[in-house]
Formats: structure tokens, C-alpha cells, sequence
């Protein structure tokens, strides 16, 4: 279709970096690798672009953290923080808290949460950990780090 200064256009899926990251269950890099070829049909010049993503994952851990093969880093900070603390915590990290996607992520996660020592003796609440989705924007709406629904992401449990 021709857009409103008679230029061609196309519609195509526009996604994050994070959002890809996300969807192809990586904490690596990503080369995005984009081919282009016009060919002529019908007396018109056509154009036709194609795109490939190549995940990097990182060949050494980084400091505290664990490789889950097929999912990512994963790292279980022992200092307690608020959920904004730890956000921030993550960032600084050039990380984010886990935003999970499937049950086989939600298991993994237990696994490296039940090998961690004690985060406070005798705290009652000692037994949770902050992930990447809250309700602070409307209480009982969770939505994760990225703005997606619980079900978007893929894993609502």
C-alpha cells in the first residue's frame, strides 16, 4: 500500500529486542542478519527482504550466574531488596528479573532456588524470590517486565 507521502509500505511485526530475547529464550546476544533481493514481475519491481536471528549465547558464565542449556543465565541474588531494588539490581547487571515461559523454565528456576542457601534465617518469607511481572500498575492485573499478560508470556501459573 502507498503510505500518506505516496511511498510504498509494508506491514510487518515489529518486536523489542528484550521481547525477541524473550521469545527465543535467551539471555545472549542476537545478530540480526536482514537479505534483501528486488526482482521484476508483472512489469513491477519487487522487493523482497528476508531475516534471520542468530543467538550468541555467552561461552563463559558470568560471575554468580548459572546456564540453564536452552533457556539462559539465570542468577539468584542472596541480599534482600525490594521488587524495584532488585529490578534495578538486574539492570545494573545488564540482566532482568526471570520472566518465565513455560513449566520447564518454572522447574529450573525451583531447581537453582532450592540449592540456595537460607536468604535470612528464621524469616518467614524466606521462601520467595522476585520475578519479572508485578501488579503495580493495577492491582490484580499482573503483567510481566515487558508489559505482556501472564498468558503472553506463556506461563501463568
Amino acid at each position: 500500500s502507498r503510505n500518506a507521502t505516496g511511498h510504498r509500505s509494508v506491514k510487518t511485526n515489529v518486536v523489542t529486542y528484550e521481547s525477541l530475547r524473550q521469545k527465543l529464550k535467551t539471555s545472549g546476544n542476537i545478530r540480526i542478519e536482514v537479505q534483501q533481493s528486488t526482482y521484476i514481475a508483472d512489469n513491477r519491481r519487487n522487493m523482497e527482504l528476508s531475516t534471520t536471528f542468530v543467538v550468541l549465547e555467552p561461552q563463559e558464565s558470568p560471575p554468580g550466574y548459572e546456564l540453564v542449556p536452552g533457556m539462559g543465565w539465570y542468577r539468584l541474588h542472596l541480599t534482600p531488596l525490594t521488587w524495584d531494588e532488585a529490578r534495578l539490581a538486574c539492570e545494573a547487571e545488564g540482566a532482568h528479573l526471570a520472566v518465565l515461559n513455560s513449566q520447564e523454565e518454572a522447574t529450573a528456576l525451583k531447581g537453582i532456588f532450592g540449592k540456595a542457601p537460607a536468604i535470612i534465617p528464621g524469616a518467614t518469607w524466606n521462601a520467595l524470590a522476585f520475578m519479572g511481572f508485578s501488579d503495580t500498575a493495577v492491582e490484580g492485573t499482573f503483567v510481566t517486565i515487558y508489559g505482556d499478560s501472564l498468558q503472553e508470556a506463556g506461563y501463568a501459573n
